[in-house]
């Protein structure tokens, strides 16, 4: 019975979400996962190399202007301190928007979260859980002759980012 698997698996999805729902709370209330304890050290320590850096570039022109460097020792170590500040800058601003994804991942805000809420009391497959819920499925040939069937779901990221969270917070990780 095909509707009945189905619908088996959009129940497991829901079970998830519960328990996602809990997770979310939590993190309303102030718990981390360990992932964003690594964003955010992760974000001071290179604001740190980049602080570091802009005072190095800072200390270099007095040095230039102190006539303790030649204009070329100056521009050399210029160049190496502008391409390391800038190369510091772009990681930095990616891991703020990976911290970014992850917190809105992890809120209320969730498109998976927000969509499969709309099912939770649901007790019958529906056409409208598919247009909302579903990405594709498939249909496999199996090599003895059966078929197999493979549901992805809409919003995949999301509800893994969920899982790992849920898994966290229920196992205690830090």
């Amino acid at each position: 019975n095909q509707d009945k698997s189905k619908l088996v698996s959009l129940l497991a999805q829901v079970a998830v979400a519960l328990c996602d729902e809990t997770v979310v709370e939590r993190l309303n209330n102030g718990d981390t996962t360990a992932k964003m304890e690594g964003y955010r050290s992760e974000i001071q320590s290179l604001s740190i190399q980049l602080n570091n850096r802009r005072d190095k570039r800072e200390r270099l022109y007095e040095d230039f202007s102190d006539g303790i460097l030649s204009p070329e020792e100056y521009m050399a170590m210029k160049k190496k301190y502008d391409a390391e500040y800038q190369e510091i800058s772009a990681k930095l601003m990616d891991v703020q928007m990976r911290l970014m994804r992850l917190k809105k991942s992890l809120s209320g805000n969730n498109e998976w979260l927000v969509h499969i809420r709309q099912f939770v009391d649901a007790e019958k497959f529906s056409q409208e859980m598919v247009d909302a819920l579903v990405e594709a499925i498939k249909v496999y040939q199996d090599e003895d002759g059966g078929k197999r069937i493979e549901i992805i779901f809409k919003y995949a990221a999301d509800r893994e980012l969920l899982e790992e969270a849920c898994g966290e917070l229920a196992g205690g990780a830090e």
